[in-house]
């Protein structure tokens, strides 16, 4: 009698406890900053891992998937720009895993989140058609499997306003183009791999970004051509030559015609010095930083010195593509 007594208060208080957790309510989150800090353990190379078995990978970023869940649970994630980078790495997890019915309800979410009318139009527009390929011929592989992606993905495209889409479509189909298994791994070792090399880990942003990669070179890649001709019709259907505004405005400026100095910053990801001969502004006395005054790394720290030579990325691409073409 005495262990039923036991028992029955047991679960009731477990019940209690459960209950007023639930009642608990979500914190709210009005920007990046407001959710917990998370860094996940990463070792070895970017690039190998992310070649790597299902198994290998999956065990990588299960912390992350798991932790993913939890932000959808207890916390109310009020910044549409949080919310959205939280989705998309949702739908990357689920593309991964097959998730078609799941994928497909996260780039609605997405969609509904955009502020832009051209983005509310286009924003996973080629996951969606691979996707709702994927329900219909379960395979995801093979000519079949192909053709129903473009029949999907062009009757997509070709239903958008062109005046709406231009800018968005036309810089898709030029990143559409450029990419390649050797480009992928390239800007992942260029950016995730330092950060693994310092810390041993990745963080949030970080982890989130190697899914996508994943992704894109798992899901994404193999029908990349689909989404280049697609989107090379719709253009050509489309676009026109618009007039030249510029040359009627173009003046050349001498020292004679403007004697007095015009100083401009560049807040960039960076620019090539050699394109501006002798017309860089040089700081004196500017040491420890560069005479040109300052530039700043990724973090918002000053730098002393040069951060990326423009060479060393397209170094990066050339070496991987000969190192693919020579396996």
């Amino acid at each position: 009698m005495l262990h039923r007594t036991l028992l029955f208060l047991g679960l009731t208080g477990l019940f209690l406890v459960s209950a007023a957790l639930a009642d608990q309510p979500k914190k709210e989150v009005h920007s990046q900053a407001d959710l917990p800090r998370a860094t996940y353990p990463v070792t070895g190379s970017v690039s190998t891992l992310l070649q790597s078995d299902d198994s290998v990978f999956d065990s990588t970023v299960s912390k992350a998937a798991t932790d993913l869940d939890a932000l959808f649970s207890d916390y109310d994630i009020k910044d549409n720009a949080t919310l959205i980078s939280i989705l998309s790495a949702k739908l990357s997890l689920q593309e991964l895993k097959g998730d078609a019915a799941g994928g497909l309800q996260t780039i609605k979410r997405i969609r509904e989140l955009q502020s832009k009318p051209d983005l509310k139009l286009t924003v996973g527009l080629f996951d969606e058609a691979i996707l709702k390929a994927q329900q219909s011929i379960p395979a995801k592989s093979g000519a079949e499997y192909e053709q129903k992606v473009e029949s999907i993905y062009r009757d997509a495209v070709n239903a958008l306003p062109w005046e709406v889409v231009q800018d968005v479509i036309k810089s898709a189909r030029s990143i559409s183009g450029l990419l390649s298994e050797p480009f992928l791994l390239g800007d992942a070792q260029e950016k995730l791999q330092p950060e693994i090399d310092k810390s041993g880990s990745l963080s949030r942003g970080s982890i989130y970004a190697l899914m996508n990669t994943r992704t894109n070179l798992r899901i994404k890649l193999p029908l990349n051509s689909v989404r280049v001709n697609v989107l090379k019709a719709y253009v050509a259907a489309h676009d026109t030559q618009k007039p030249d505004i510029w040359a009627a405005r173009e003046v050349t400026l001498s020292s004679k015609d403007h004697p007095e100095k015009v100083l401009v910053a560049i807040w960039d990801s960076g620019f090539d010095p050699a394109v501006y001969p002798r017309h860089l502004y040089t700081c004196p006395n500017s040491a420890p930083y560069l005479a040109q005054v300052l530039a700043f790394t990724d973090d918002g720290n000053p730098s002393d010195s040069t951060l990326y030579p423009l060479k060393r990325p397209l170094q990066l691409i050339k070496q991987k593509a000969t190192a693919a073409n020579t396996k």
